[in-house]
Formats: C-alpha cells, structure tokens, sequence
C-alpha cells in the first residue's frame, strides 16, 4: 500500500505526451480521477502555480464540507498559498501574517501534504505536475516535501521535465537528489518509446499506486 513518484525525462519528441495522454486514459478506465498542472510561462503567473491548477478539481468536484474535513487544521496556511479555496469555505481563518517566513513555509508545506493524505484516502488519485524544469522554486521545494510522505497517501504523483534544460544549479536537482533515496521513487529517460513500452511502464508504475 501507500502512493507513489515517477518521473520522465526526455526531450520534446520523445513521448512525453503519449505517456501523459495515455496516463489518463489508463486511470480514466479504471474510474481514478487525474489531477493536472503545469507551469505558466507568464511573469504574472503566481507561486505554486501547478498546485494550484491541480486543486482545482477538488475545490469543484468536493462537497464544501467535505473540503473542510480534508484541509483540516491547516486550512489557514492552505489558504494563504491557494486563496481560491476561500470561494468555497468563505469562513476559513487567515494565518498569522506576522510568522517568520520559514515557519509559515513549514505549515504551509505541512498543511498541503495532509490535505493529499486525507483526499487520497477519500478517494485515490493521479497527480500530474509536468514542465518541472520550468516550475519555480516553491513548486519543486512542496513536492519533495510531500513526496517524503508518500507512504501514507493512496496516490501516484507523476512529474516530467526536458533533462536538456536541467544545469548543475538548477532548483530541480536537489529536488531529484532527494528522490533519489526514496524507495517508492523511481525515473525513467524516454528516448523515442513505442506504444509497447509506454504501456508495459504504466503497468509496472500502476502496480506501486495503493
């Protein structure tokens, strides 16, 4: 039991998108909802944008009450990352403003790990987050964060990335350093898949997912 992380690197052209498409197909079949985000190449594009994309299914396909019970103690530093949540549970507090900075981070990355605790064993899901190369730094920084409970959630967070982007002090290296040692992680290079190889990978990925 519990989730898993598999992350794809290639080039554009490799199939990164068949894997993807066919991702969602596979979990469409056996009645698995697929949460989707990625990164927005724009200067106005918020923080934790890719989060934020992916919430959004759940703030609509999520009765308030039962959004409440999953954000559980940690709904103000959800919030205040994700204010869109506020559309739906208008009453939800606002965090301290005056806590240090990396304090709020901690309960901020706190606060949505538990929310993906409580939401996959709701109901288990797919996460995708692709573009991770392009990602900000606080996108990369929650994911590593969350992947370290992976074994209490029922979900299997798939993430993509050219590796012709990734230099030697790009954000996502530490990220992928630290998942590196995580046993319910693994990565794979695409180099041109064919329709066979995509579908064996997705099996053997699928059979990690509680």
């Amino acid at each position: 039991d519990g989730g898993s992380m598999a992350c794809v690197a290639g080039e554009p052209g490799m199939g990164n998108s068949m894997l993807r498409n066919q991702l969602r197909r596979n979990a469409g079949e056996n009645g698995i909802p697929v949460m989707f985000g990625q990164w927005l190449d724009d200067e106005g594009a918020p923080p934790f944008w890719p989060w934020a994309q992916a919430f959004r299914r759940f703030y609509s396909e999520t009765p308030p009450k039962d959004l409440n019970r999953q954000l559980g103690n940690g709904a103000a530093s959800f919030a205040g990352a994700f204010p869109e949540v506020r559309e739906i549970i208008p009453e939800i507090p606002h965090s301290n403003r005056d806590e240090n900075m990396q304090r709020a981070r901690f309960r901020l990355f706190d606060a949505v790990t538990e929310f993906l605790v409580r939401t996959s064993h709701d109901r288990p899901f797919v996460l995708i987050l692709e573009d991770l190369h392009r990602s900000d730094e606080g996108t990369l920084s929650l994911l590593s964060f969350a992947c370290r409970q992976l074994e209490r959630m029922k979900i299997l967070i798939a993430g993509s990335y050219c590796d012709g982007e990734i230099h030697r002090d790009h954000p996502l290296n530490p990220v992928l350093a630290n998942l590196a040692g995580n046993r319910r992680y693994r990565r794979m290079f695409l180099q041109g898949w064919s329709d066979e190889e995509t579908s064996a990978y997705l099996e053997s990925s699928g059979r990690a997912f509680g």
